[in-house]
């Protein structure tokens, strides 16, 4: 009865440790190989294209195994054409004009400083009169009519007699005013005139190299 219970029991640990541990040697090798054969392998060349016979100086059309009609003397693109390198190109030239238009505009900007700091004076003048407007109302009397009649109506004022502003006088022709004015003013006495001695025009500035003859103060 009791030998029956042990050999129905479970087995040791042992024993169930070494398939483990052989499954896991396997599965790693296998492993290994799969890599191995990965890093080792050669890259098979693909399968050339079957190429036409080169055509010959008249010959129009090729005709190719793959069902393909090519036409020797007609030329193409065999690739469209990219649009990132163009469009980096685009990027490119945007962003050289930017930082172009850029310089040229500081420089501008720096080069007005600098005249307009160069043409300022080290001793400015006094400050210039006020833009200031004066007080209502600003009134400014012209002068109207023709230029000649107003000159000839002064005119006419000057040669004739008539009233003043000034109480007490009145008003007289300019010429008569400058005879009356004439006799009032002092006036210096002649001078006797002096004597020739001898020289030409009175003694007139000759350097005394001409005479008339012999001078009035020579006697003999």
């Amino acid at each position: 009865m009791a030998e029956e219970v042990h050999d129905s029991g479970e087995r040791p640990e042992g024993d169930a440790a070494v398939p483990r541990l052989l499954r896991g040697l396997i599965l790693g090798a296998l492993g290994i190989a799969a890599a191995f054969r990965f890093l080792t392998r050669e890259e098979r060349a693909p399968t050339p294209a079957p190429v036409a016979e080169p055509p010959g100086p008249e010959v129009e059309e090729v005709h190719h195994p793959d069902g393909r009609i090519e036409h020797p003397h007609v030329r193409y693109e065999s690739t469209d054409a990219r649009f990132r390198p163009i469009l980096l190109v685009l990027i490119g030239a945007m962003l050289y004009a930017v930082c172009h238009f850029t310089a040229i505009w500081w420089y501008f900007n720096r080069q007005e400083e600098y005249q307009v700091a160069l043409k300022r004076s080290d001793f400015p003048l006094r400050p210039g009169p006020s833009d200031a407007l004066p007080a209502e109302p600003r009134l400014e009397g012209i002068e109207r009519g023709h230029v000649r009649e107003r000159e000839a109506s002064k005119d006419e004022i000057l040669r004739s007699y008539g009233p003043t502003p000034e109480t007490g006088y009145i008003r007289i022709p300019i010429e008569r005013a400058i005879e009356l004015l004439a006799e009032k003013l002092p006036a210096r006495a002649e001078k006797p005139d002096k004597k020739a001695n001898g020289l030409v025009d009175a003694g007139e500035s000759n350097s005394g190299r001409m005479f008339r003859g012999k001078p009035q103060w020579y006697e003999r």
